[in-house]
C-alpha cells in the first residue's frame, strides 16, 4: 500500500509509501511540537466510529467496510466539511486522486499531487505499487488550516489488494486506513504533499483479524 511520508516513498509495503500514509496516525498539526500535539488529539478524537457511529453522510456502511470492485468513487463528506470555502475543490480532487489509482493510470494521479511527488515517484514504481489496488469508501472527515496556508485533511478509505502488495504490518486483501493529508496550493490549485513522517494507520477491514 502506497503512503505519503518522507521519504516521498518506501517501498516496503508492495506500494510506495508517499508522504502522507505511513503507520500511525499522528500529523495533523500546525508546526513544530505545538503542532504534533494538536495533530494527536484530532486523531484520537477521529479513531475509528463504530457501526452506531458512522458519520450520517454515510447511512449505509461503516468506514471501514469493504467496498465493491468496480464502484465509482465518490468521495462522503462529513458535516465538519461540508460548508468548507474549498468543499467542491477537495471532493473532486480526492475523486480523481483515488479514481486514477484505481483506473491505473499515472497521467491523471500526477494531476492531483504536487509537482516534487512526481518527480520522486516514476510511472513504472507507481504502476507497479499500485498493480493489484482497488480504493474506495472514502469518507473525508475534516480539514483543518496547517502552516503557510496549508490545509490538513483527515481522512479515511479502505484499499483492496493482494496481500503481497499490503502493508507488512497488515497482510490483507481488505486494509482501512485512516489519514492525515496535506494539502497545499500549486499553480493556484490544491494538490496533495508529501507530509509529515507518521501520519496513517492501517488496520484489517472489518471482519477481518
Amino acid at each position: 500500500m502506497l503512503t505519503d511520508s518522507d521519504p516521498s516513498w518506501d517501498a516496503t509495503d508492495g506500494r510506495p509509501q508517499p508522504a502522507w500514509l505511513p503507520r500511525a496516525w499522528l500529523a495533523l498539526g500546525v508546526a513544530g511540537v505545538l503542532g504534533l500535539a494538536v495533530i494527536a488529539g484530532l486523531l484520537l478524537a477521529d479513531r475509528r466510529p463504530s457501526d452506531a457511529e458512522a458519520l450520517p453522510t454515510a447511512p449505509v456502511r461503516a468506514p471501514d467496510d469493504r467496498p465493491e470492485e468496480g464502484e465509482p468513487v465518490e468521495p462522503v463528506l462529513s458535516p465538519d466539511v461540508l460548508g468548507h470555502p474549498d468543499e467542491d475543490e477537495i471532493r473532486v480532487l480526492v475523486d480523481t486522486h483515488f479514481e486514477a489509482i484505481n483506473g491505473l493510470n499515472y497521467e491523471l494521479w500526477a494531476t492531483t499531487v504536487v509537482e516534487r511527488r512526481v518527480r520522486d515517484l516514476p510511472e513504472q514504481v507507481w504502476m507497479d505499487s499500485y498493480r493489484s489496488t482497488t480504493d474506495g469508501n472514502v469518507l473525508i472527515h475534516r480539514v483543518d488550516p496547517g502552516p503557510e496556508d496549508s490545509l490538513r485533511m483527515v481522512l479515511s478509505f479502505v484499499s483492496l489488494q493482494d496481500p503481497q502488495d499490503a502493508p507488512a504490518e497488515v497482510p490483507a486483501d481488505c486494509v482501512y486506513w485512516r489519514v492525515v493529508y496535506p494539502l497545499a496550493i500549486e499553480n493556484g490549485r490544491l494538490k496533495l504533499d508529501s507530509g509529515l513522517p507518521n501520519s496513517s494507520i492501517p488496520s484489517p477491514c472489518k471482519g477481518q483479524g
